[in-house]
């Protein structure tokens, strides 16, 4: 197989491993390494989110619905108030 054919064949890479440098070299390897890390964070803070709103959507479905009414609604304060 040739390599004109080969998928698996770079044409460009953005942070290449090999550089005649090696300070160019050496931060190459850091950039790599501070995108994983960076990656792996993000995917925690999102299943951090996703347990937090399972989290509070369990509490509010657990405790009893409030009693409100109108009168109940505006007899507290001049305003009107939307929580009970």
């Amino acid at each position: 197989m040739t390599e004109d054919n080969d998928p698996h064949v770079l044409i460009h890479e953005e942070l290449p491993e090999e550089h005649s440098d090696p300070l160019i070299r050496f931060l190459h390897r850091i950039i790599r390494i501070a995108i994983r890390v960076l990656a792996v964070l993000m995917v925690l803070v999102i299943i951090w989110g996703i347990g937090d709103v399972i989290y509070v959507l369990y509490q509010r479905l657990g405790t009893p619905p409030s009693s409100c009414s109108i009168s109940t609604i505006f007899s507290r304060r001049s305003a009107p108030s939307w929580r009970c």
